[in-house]
């Protein structure tokens, strides 16, 4: 009777050793789920931040500096060719040692050149280069920045199904460690209280179990010593 409850001990032992062993598997799968679910808030965070730059970006911000830039090329194209054909129509009056029909001065330093007009064009020509420049920076910005939309998307995408997989795994060590009606009873509790529970009640039956032995022992050398006084 001893040595059957003993067994029957060892039976129990065996089996919520088992379930301790899942339960560790499942908390560390537990680990693991919480680090990809802090990883895919951050993910999330991230690329609704990104978007709406880049929404702010294509809606807002290109189209403004495209057309500033347009204008202001425009303009310079304009003044380039009023100031050419200004000039040329001047130009085109003036004779060596005659009077300018302007200004009636003999000489014609500027027949080839006017220094006004000339910086008011350069001035232009300098806006025109920023503009360009501008918006040229923003639709790189926008382009990298779309790039980098896709790239955590995709990493997105990756941790949602690493998670799910995790859950899973989490999932079928916890049916495992609970499967045998012997462990049943921690099923509700999270891995960490089951194991408590668990350890506990297998440090009783430990307890239980060396009383057994020492029993057994005991019953052994009493049978010992009456077979040893009966041959006498």
């Amino acid at each position: 009777a001893l040595a059957r409850e003993r067994q029957e001990l060892d039976t129990v032992l065996n089996i919520l050793g088992e379930a301790r062993a899942h339960l560790g598997t499942a908390q560390a799968l537990g680990l693991q789920i919480d680090t990809q679910a802090r990883e895919l808030s951050r993910l999330q965070d991230l690329i609704a931040e990104e978007t709406r730059t880049l929404t702010d970006l294509e809606q807002r911000q290109l189209p403004i500096a495209e057309a500033t830039w347009i204008t202001a090329r425009d303009l310079l194209a304009n003044a380039q060719a009023a100031v050419e054909h200004a000039a040329e129509t001047l130009r085109s009056g003036l004779r060596p040692s005659q009077p300018c029909p302007v200004c009636g001065a003999l000489d014609h330093p500027y027949a080839t050149h006017a220094p006004v007009a000339d910086a008011a064009l350069e001035s232009l020509r300098s806006a025109a280069a920023q503009h360009r420049k501008s918006f040229e920076d923003l639709r790189t910005d926008s382009t990298r920045l779309g790039t980098l939309v896709k790239e955590h998307t995709a990493a997105l995408d990756a941790t949602n199904t690493s998670l799910s997989q995790l859950q899973h795994r989490r999932s079928s060590a916890r049916t495992l460690a609970f499967n045998n009606p012997i462990a049943a009873d921690w099923s509700s509790l999270t891995e960490a209280e089951a194991t408590h529970g668990i350890e506990s009640r297998c440090s009783d039956l430990t307890q239980r179990r060396s009383e057994l032995a020492q029993r057994e022992e005991q019953h052994r050398k009493a049978a010992a010593e009456a077979e040893a006084a009966r041959v006498r």
